[in-house]
Order: C-alpha cells, then sequence, then structure tokens
C-alpha cells in the first residue's frame, strides 16, 4: 500500500480533527446556579451540556471512568449523577453535604449533614450498600486508597474501613480533608488556627505548617497539596515544600480538579473564568478559559496573573505576597504520634416517594440495608453540655434606635416572601419543585433524637427585591424580619402544642433548626462579615455566619413572643433569651437573658462556649416595630 493512502486510512480511523486531544471537564458556575460540562480541544471551548442546579454551593465528583459528574442538593435532599441519558437520582438523604469517590472500586461516599450519617453507594446504579451512623454532623470526607474514608466532625477525625466500621478516631480537628488519587494519606485545615497538616493513612504527621485567611484545599496525585488563600493560591509538595504560589487572581472561590488529565484550575473573576495552574515547570503562558458566566467560552492568556514557581524564579525577581497569606514556616514535628480516640401561585408539590434510586420517572428502590450504629466518640472535651445557672459579667448596652427607616415603612411583602410553610415530623421525601415564581427550600434537622422536616416556597419577587436592599442594623433587620419568620413560626408553634412543649424545649427547637441549616457555619468563633442577610436571603442561601443565623432566629423568637436582645462579645453574634432557663445569663433592666447560640450544632439554650466565657459583651435592644 503506498504510503499517503496509509496516512489518509490514519486520518479516518483517528480523525481529522484535533478533537483526539479534547479533553472534557465539569464546573458549577454559582452565579447562574448551572452545572457546565465542557469539551476543550486546544484553543477552542464548548458547552457540550448545562444543567440547572438548586444548590450553587453543590459538592460534586467526576467519574473517570466514564466522566459523569454527581453533585448533591442539601435542599432537595438527594445525589444526582449527569452526563448520561438517562440520569439517576438517589433521594435516600436528609442533606447531603460531601461526596468522597473510589474511582478503582467504583462506589461513593456520602456525607449526609442532617441526619448524621455517612452513606456507601455503588455508581454503576446507585444502590446504597452501607449506613454509618455518626455522633455528629461530619464536615467533609475524602476516600483512601484501602477502599476505607476519611470523616472530619468539630469534635477529630474518624477513619473507616472499607466495610464502613470506624477503625480510628483522632482528637484533631479539620473542616477541609483532601486526599490524592490512589492515596491513604489526607491533607487537612484545622478551622480555628488553619493549621494545616499532611497526616500518613495510619495518622502520623507528614507535614505541618500555617496559613491564614484558607479557603481551599485540594490533594494532587503527586502527594502534594494545592491551598486556596483570599487573593493566592500556593502548591505545595509531599513533604510541605513550597512549589509556587499563583498572584494577580480576582476573588476565587473554588478549586477544581478535572481527574480526565488531571489538572487543576482555579475559579475566579466571579466565577467567570477558570485558571489552570501549570502542569509542568516553567509552563507560560497560564490557560485561562473566561465566558462562564454568559456562556460564550473562549481560551485566552492570562494577563494579569502570574505563577511564581520557587524552582524556577529568583527570589529577587517575585512579587511580594502579602503578609496575611504567607506560608509559615514548617513546624518540626516527631517520627510518629500515637492516634487518641475519641406564578404568584404556590409551588408545586412532587407527592412523597420512597427511597429514589433510579430516574424520577421509574419506581424507586428501597434501601434495606440497616444503619450500622457506632459507639460514640469521647467528645467531653467540645461537646455542649448543660451549664449551670451562672450570671455573667455586666454587660455594654446599645439602646434600641429611636427611629428606622427600615422599621418605619409598610411591609411591601407581608408574607416576607414565604408563600408556603409545611412542617413534618420524621424524614420527609415531599419536594417542592422549583418554578419561575417560587424556589423550594426542604430543611432537614434531628431534635431530641428525633429527626423534622420543614418545607418552604420562597418569592422569587421578595428574594430579588432583598437582595437589592442596602443593609440596616442587626437589630433593625430582626424586628423586620418578623414578616418572613411569621409562616415558620406557626408551623412551630402547632408542633409544640401538639408535644405539650415548655418554653426552654420551643427555644431549643428553634436554635436547633437555625443551626442545623444546610449551609450554617459549624464554628462557634465564627467572625462577622461585612454583608448580613435578611431573613428571607439566609433562607433561600440555607444558612450563612452567625449574624445571618441570629438574624433569622431572632425573628421566629419574636413571632413566638419572646423577649430577646442580641449579644455581641467581640467578633461574633448570639441572642439572649429572656427567661428561667439553665445555663449562662446576662442581666439587663432587671432580667436575665439567657446566652443562645446560633451556629453550630447542639448548642442549648444557656450554653456559653468557652472561648467567650470571661469576655465582655454588648447587648444591643431589639427596636419595635412601627408599622403593622
Amino acid at each position: 500500500m503506498k504510503p499517503k493512502y496509509l496516512f489518509l486510512i490514519i486520518l479516518l480511523i483517528f480523525g481529522i480533527s484535533s478533537n483526539v486531544y479534547a479533553v472534557s471537564y465539569w464546573v458549577i458556575q454559582k452565579n447562574t446556579q448551572r452545572l457546565l460540562h465542557i469539551q476543550k480541544d486546544a484553543d477552542k471551548v464548548t458547552i457540550v451540556e448545562s444543567y440547572t442546579v438548586i444548590d450553587s454551593q453543590a459538592d460534586y465528583a467526576v467519574n473517570p471512568k466514564d466522566n459523569t459528574c454527581w453533585v448533591t442538593s442539601a435542599f432537595q435532599g438527594q445525589v444526582r449523577r449527569y452526563g448520561k441519558a438517562e440520569p439517576i437520582v438517589v433521594s435516600s438523604f436528609g442533606a447531603p453535604m460531601s461526596l468522597a469517590l473510589d474511582a478503582e472500586r467504583q462506589i461513593m461516599w456520602v456525607a449526609d449533614g442532617a441526619l448524621n450519617k455517612i452513606v456507601k453507594m455503588r455508581l454503576d446504579d446507585g444502590t446504597l450498600e452501607k449506613h454509618v451512623q455518626l455522633s455528629t454532623p461530619s464536615r467533609s470526607i475524602a476516600s483512601r486508597a484501602d477502599g476505607g474514608l476519611w470523616i472530619a466532625t468539630k469534635y477529630g477525625l474518624i477513619v473507616l474501613n472499607s466495610d464502613g466500621e470506624v477503625i480510628k478516631e483522632f482528637e484533631r480537628k479539620a473542616k477541609y480533608l483532601s486526599s490524592g488519587p490512589g492515596k491513604n494519606s489526607v491533607w487537612l485545615v484545622n478551622p480555628v488556627d488553619n493549621n494545616i497538616m499532611h497526616l500518613d493513612g495510619d495518622g502520623n504527621i507528614l507535614a505541618e505548617g500555617k496559613l491564614k485567611t484558607l479557603s481551599g484545599l485540594i490533594a494532587t496525585k503527586d502527594g502534594g497539596c494545592v491551598l486556596l488563600g483570599r487573593e493566592v493560591v500556593f502548591q505545595l509538595d509531599a513533604d510541605g515544600d513550597l512549589i509556587g504560589t499563583m498572584q494577580g487572581l480576582d476573588h476565587p472561590s473554588r478549586i477544581v480538579y478535572q481527574p480526565e488529565d488531571e489538572s487543576v484550575w482555579i475559579l475566579h473573576s466571579r466565577d467567570s473564568q477558570l485558571v489552570q495552574l501549570p502542569m509542568k515547570t516553567g509552563q507560560k503562558p497560564l490557560t485561562v478559559i473566561a465566558g462562564l458566566g454568559r456562556g460564550n467560552l473562549r481560551v485566552e492568556p492570562a494577563e494579569k496573573i502570574q505563577w511564581i514557581s520557587e524552582a524556577i524564579e529568583p527570589e529577587s525577581q517575585q512579587p511580594e505576597t502579602p503578609e496575611e497569606e504567607k506560608p509559615l514556616e514548617k513546624i518540626k514535628v516527631p517520627e510518629k504520634i500515637e492516634p487518641e480516640k475519641k406564578d404568584t401561585t404556590k409551588p408545586e408539590v412532587v407527592p412523597e416517594k420512597k427511597d429514589a434510586i433510579k430516574p424520577e420517572t421509574e419506581p424507586e428502590k428501597k434501601d434495606t440495608t440497616k444503619p450500622k450504629v457506632e459507639p460514640e466518640k469521647k467528645e467531653s472535651a467540645v461537646k455542649p453540655e448543660k451549664q449551670e445557672l451562672k450570671e455573667m459579667p455586666k454587660p455594654t448596652v446599645v439602646p434600641a434606635p429611636t427611629t428606622s427607616t427600615l422599621l418605619s415603612e409598610p411591609p411591601k411583602f407581608k408574607d416576607g416572601g414565604v408563600m408556603l410553610a409545611r412542617l413534618h415530623e420524621g424524614l420527609s421525601s415531599t419536594r417542592l419543585k422549583n418554578v419561575p415564581q417560587a424556589l423550594g427550600r426542604r430543611y432537614v434537622w434531628n431534635f431530641e433524637g428525633a429527626t423534622f422536616t420543614l418545607l418552604l416556597g420562597l418569592s422569587v419577587e421578595v428574594y430579588n427585591s432583598y437582595t437589592n436592599r442596602g443593609r440596616a442594623e442587626w437589630v433593625e433587620m430582626l424586628a423586620e424580619g418578623v414578616h418572613a419568620a411569621k409562616p415558620i413560626a406557626e408551623e412551630f408553634k402547632k408542633l409544640a402544642k401538639k408535644h405539650n412543649w415548655n418554653a426552654e424545649q420551643i427555644a431549643n427547637f428553634v436554635l436547633s433548626f437555625v443551626q442545623c441549616l444546610p449551609y450554617t457555619v459549624d464554628d462557634v468563633s465564627t467572625g462577622i462579615d461585612e454583608f448580613p442577610r435578611f431573613s428571607i436571603e439566609t433562607l433561600v442561601a440555607g444558612g450563612g455566619d452567625c449574624e445571618d443565623t441570629t438574624i433569622l432566629a431572632g425573628s421566629i423568637f419574636l413571632v413566638l413572643g419572646y423577649d430577646i436582645v442580641c449579644l455581641n462579645p467581640k467578633g461574633h453574634l448570639a441572642l439572649g433569651i429572656e427567661g428561667k432557663f439553665p445555663g449562662s445569663y446576662y442581666k439587663h433592666n432587671g432580667k436575665r437573658y439567657h446566652y443562645s447560640e446560633t451556629t453550630g450544632t447542639g448548642w442549648e439554650i444557656g450554653n456559653l462556649p468557652e472561648v467567650y466565657r470571661g469576655v465582655s459583651v454588648t447587648i444591643y435592644e431589639i427596636p419595635k416595630k412601627l408599622t403593622k
């Protein structure tokens, strides 16, 4: 055969186009709340598929075997598979928050933050194989090469084997966990002091250091990791040594690992651009995929973004890294550390189904496996406990504002944007569909050993109206939030009357609700940001920081008739609830206002976290609503 004909045959077999070199990526674009499946072929980028996702803060994992993408929906209690003609929908969860994919065994671990469970699931058909009951919600999970799982809770680390049995526990706190492909080791970050650790499979420290303002972590195949700071990205090797930094980013929000070509990307510029970390030393210029927000995707060189490699750039030529984002010197550690145990119409309602595995149009399979209950860990060092009645130091008082533009205006929306509210005892699989006029939200939480489900239909018009409003003082936003809180409080009243709850039980029930919103921060030392949310915004977002949950909880307590104040230890916000309750309280106007935490989980009325004991507190009085 002549060479030129052989060449033509090869072109026909492998394709004249360069598509043989094309790779496909998955990414969630938060601003548009869409899951994008994009294909990159040299300098050409196209959208292969685009899906609307309910939850912009969803976790997702890509299966390298078939390049499908699994996505959590905490609001719908579901995990979905995208990328095939027939999606798989697993609807057996309260609020799935985190995923860990084991590509070799083709299984997925799912952390259910509402039901305090870890679930093992097959990737081929979504069958649930194991349930592991925890005593506290998991923050993050990471798979192990031996088929097991790393679990981070606010009390420490747990290691499961491939059968879902607890084999190790460590009193080592972590917020972010990540393990590289085919690794037993794990990288973790402590939420309090941003201490970074690389642990081997037995929990021994391989490397340790610190980084301020850390907001993301992902392990890499070579055993190292990528860390996301406020404006700078750091890449470390397995020993914790700095490989390089990426600088000049605009509001970086997420690190994205793409298993098809093992590349690492940074989502930034209000989630409109992806920037690739160099895959080899000296790679220039950096690759940028722009246009994610509007769908006009393109590849372009990075103009202001720089990759500064420790290996190839003389130190004198490197731009100065902001002081607050410089990694601190690594800490020497012992060779081995033994682990310690420890329409203005209402939204459409979808009828209840049993535990769903296949697409919603097909009958769902029942999961017949029984949950495996593990003994509770030692948690005495940090677990909230009933506290004795104790008066705290005299607080400073800020009187309620005498005038308020926000509170003097007639309410534009009398229902506050809550078009529908239904409270169910137990885990309800009923879901509210999103429609153009309303967003469906589903919240699941536990209280006194029982599970509860709250379904809300939230007005898009009202939500958009509030997001465009200027921010006001905390106490004004709290008092104004009674309109959105009223339908929720009415449902809570019915339940309390049914069970004959007293004032303390009702208060603890309200606190348990806001503490267990899917995206409420679980660290009671969380700080206050500069953009507090109105109650309707917090309900749509599914949680927030301490001021957001305090505003929402306070609004509900006002409707229920409680006398409350805002308590402001420096850098934090909580509620003070008046009454004859146990625990810590502050005296004001001859009344006892008991400290009430709205972040974390398990904090009851009167439980004062250790970090705020003996700390000076400012009381903010709540203004009265000036119009009805």
